[in-house]
């Protein structure tokens, strides 16, 4: 989801399309939190996978370039440790800004903190994309039966700690967000990463891709139906299945839509998709200013404030795309994107 982003070079190769997504995800993001119109419905459960399957997708393109640098599988490792602790500490201080919205950057820094070492590991296998699939198929047939499982657990221990609670939560017995669900999606993302990585996502194949995906989905949601499940953030297996393939083919159509009428790695020639792909490289700093300009509305308007309004949604959409594409043309990266760089500044300037 919040990859790390570098001043703009011509010659980067920086894969343009997961900005694009995590630029998608962001809008879906404030549609689901604004929208007084049910057609917010498909963003609930686009969001969250999409963030999600970018973190896995992120961190493998991420560990291959550490070790083109020599980097070692530890220091990644604890690189990545830092980063998932920035982001579990700056949800929590959004969530208490502005409680309306249950935030996802804890959830999101615990899974990046739990795939991290297994993105070492995956790198170390003959197929690691195949490897990859295997274990989100293992996990996809097993999560729910987890999530049940520490649902009865915590309900069962009543006294534990605030702390002990919370990581319970996050891991897997979130109402809305859990890890043992979103390793699910990392894993696919890291997969689509080796697919991309190997020129995949370019045209027919890109586009066939994309079809298979949208018909998995369909097909999970509409089935789940038919058997009581598939409700968003439900955390069943018609949900997790559709929201892997809906937040797949959503990735995958955003590699080939800067493959076709963009430049896939040139930072300088996103073309008219420049908005998004500026408010994807600032994905962090995008979350934020959107909680606290929630905030700020509120505290205008007084105890009467009404997030799901037209204007809301207008204004919001407005300012954070807005903001980050005129700093992105600045050429500077977002501050809190580079709070999370910071163990790797500072061994470089070492």
């Amino acid at each position: 989801m919040f990859a790390v982003t570098t001043p703009a070079r011509p010659r980067s190769r920086r894969l343009l399309g997961l900005d694009l997504a995590r630029g998608l995800a962001v809008c879906t993001m404030i549609l689901a939190h604004t929208s007084p119109w049910p057609i917010d419905l498909p963003a609930e459960y686009l969001t969250a996978p999409l963030f999600a399957t970018l973190v896995g997708a992120s961190l493998h393109l991420a560990w291959s370039a550490a070790q083109a640098r020599g980097t070692s599988g530890l220091a990644f490792v604890a690189d990545n440790g830092f980063r998932g602790a920035c982001l579990v500490s700056i949800g929590e201080v959004l969530q208490s800004a502005y409680q309306f919205i249950d935030v996802v950057l804890q959830t999101l820094g615990l899974l990046t903190i739990v795939l991290a070492p297994v993105v070492v590991l995956l790198g170390r296998a003959a197929r690691p994309g195949r490897a990859a699939l295997a274990g989100a198929s293992a996990l996809w047939l097993i999560s729910p039966f987890v999530m049940e499982a520490s649902r009865h657990w915590l309900a069962e221990h009543p006294t534990l700690d605030p702390l002990g609670r919370a990581i319970g939560l996050w891991l897997a017995a979130g109402v809305h967000y859990r890890v043992v669900s979103f390793a699910i999606y990392g894993l696919v993302g890291v997969a689509l990463a080796v697919w991309f990585a190997r020129g995949g996502a370019r045209g027919r194949d890109g586009l066939r891709a994309v079809g298979v995906c949208a018909l998995v989905t369909v097909g999970a949601y509409g089935g789940g139906r038919l058997i009581d499940q598939g409700q968003p953030y439900a955390g069943d297996h018609a949900e997790l299945l559709g929201s892997t393939a809906f937040a797949a083919g959503a990735t995958i159509g955003c590699v080939w839509l800067l493959a076709r009428f963009g430049d896939a790695h040139r930072t300088d020639r996103p073309g008219v998709l420049a908005p998004l792909v500026a408010t994807g490289q600032l994905a962090l700093t995008a979350y934020s200013l959107q909680i606290l300009l929630l905030r700020v509305l509120q505290q205008l308007t007084g105890p009467g404030f009404d997030d799901d309004r037209p204007w809301v949604l207008g204004l919001t959409l407005a300012v954070v795309v807005g903001c980050c594409w005129a700093w992105r043309r600045t050429g500077l990266t977002g501050r809190m994107e580079v709070l999370l760089r910071a163990p790797r500044l500072l061994r470089r300037e070492a």
